[in-house]
């Protein structure tokens, strides 16, 4: 199994801190490599559409917007697929006044492995 691990900053008006967060449970390598593509040209939108979208200002500009992404209410939402190819809608949760990605990776998920820390 496969899942994408994000790293964030999030917080409040007094303090911040570094996260983490995961999302999916594919079998399918194919379809985790495609949801990692859509978190990163989700978060290049989210950025774009922002008060600190100046970073990525032409980046948009003629560019059309992925059917996986969906405004909504004011928010931008992602659409990630599930191993059927079926898509699925997500709120990020490194998407936030307080958040800034860091970046993704994908992971492996086994039943035969575990991890503690202290």
């Amino acid at each position: 199994m496969y899942s994408i691990k994000a790293y964030y900053k999030t917080g409040d008006s007094f303090h911040t801190y570094d996260t983490t967060t995961t999302e999916g449970g594919w079998s399918r390598l194919d379809i985790a490599k495609e949801n990692l593509q859509r978190i990163r040209t989700h978060y290049s939108y989210y950025q774009h559409k922002n008060y600190f979208g100046y970073l990525h200002k032409d980046q948009w500009e003629e560019k059309p917007v992925p059917s996986y992404i969906v405004e909504d209410n004011y928010m931008i939402l992602l659409m990630l697929k599930a191993d059927n190819e079926e898509e699925y809608r997500i709120y990020p949760a490194w998407c936030g006044h307080f958040e800034r990605l860091y970046g993704a990776e994908i992971i492996t998920i086994s039943d035969e492995t575990m991890k503690f820390e202290v």
